[in-house]
């Protein structure tokens, strides 16, 4: 099962107008509409987990490493300020190449910083759809085991829904119990 993100105003209207109509269809049944607020569940569920720590600890290498290349390149600036512009000719040719050192190094630097904001990125990502995964097959138990014929995500796009449906408590419970459990095979 794909689960898609509606972008627009209507998209999301029509989505919900579709869900609690048939909700109200299937009420004869005894169905229940509920929803999660994700948002809060995932942070639940990657609190303390190795891979996030592993994030982290990346970011911190790349803001290092970052750094590290900034403070050549304004070392190499101080020296283009110490020498004269009207001095000899050779600190003429030395100053030209350091300028042309420092548009390399920029240069090279923002390339840097592009190239590891896309690797977190993509590592994050990655462990934010396994980590959705399970919480969804989380929220789909839930459903069938309380009959649950909706659910919802509560992160704006919901104007009001009584805080008697919300299943987001329980969700956090099943999922402090999962985690428990994997740390413990």
């Amino acid at each position: 099962m794909t689960h898609r993100i509606f972008t627009t105003k209507f998209q999301k209207i029509f989505t919900l107008l579709i869900a609690l109509h048939t909700s109200i269809l299937f009420a004869q049944k005894g169905s229940k509409i509920g929803f999660v607020d994700i948002k809060s569940v995932l942070a639940q569920y990657l609190d303390g987990q190795p891979y996030v720590q592993e994030v982290y600890n990346k970011r911190d290498l790349f803001i290092r490493e970052a750094k590290r290349r900034q403070r050549r390149i304004e070392k190499i600036k101080e020296d283009v300020t110490r020498l004269s512009p009207a001095g000899e000719s050779t600190d003429i040719r030395r100053l030209q190449s350091l300028r042309e050192e420092i548009l390399f190094l920029e240069s090279e630097l923002g390339n840097f910083i592009s190239e590891k904001d896309y690797e977190l990125k993509m590592l994050e990502q990655s462990h934010s759809y396994f980590a959705l995964k399970i919480i969804y097959d989380h929220i789909k138990k839930i459903a069938e085991k309380d009959g649950y014929y909706i659910i919802l995500e509560y992160s704006g796009y919901v104007l009001h829904l009584d805080d008697a449906i919300n299943i987001t408590d329980e969700v956090l419970k099943v999922i402090v119990r999962d985690k428990r459990r994997r740390k413990t095979r």
